[in-house]
């Protein structure tokens, strides 16, 4: 389920919904560039390339 726009957490956006989020999630991550053009905000994207 979506969280409310008034009533975000602290960190990452979707920690609270997504299966691989850890304590390093309680941050918000940098965004990367991971090819161009393609930036990202996830401390584990690596593991979207095995699913």
């Amino acid at each position: 389920m979506t969280p409310g726009l008034l009533n975000l957490s602290e960190g990452c956006a979707f920690r609270t919904r997504c299966t691989r989020a850890d304590t390093a999630c309680v941050v918000e991550p940098e965004a990367r560039e991971m090819i161009p053009g393609r930036t990202i905000r996830c401390f584990h994207p690596e593991l979207d390339l095995i699913a």
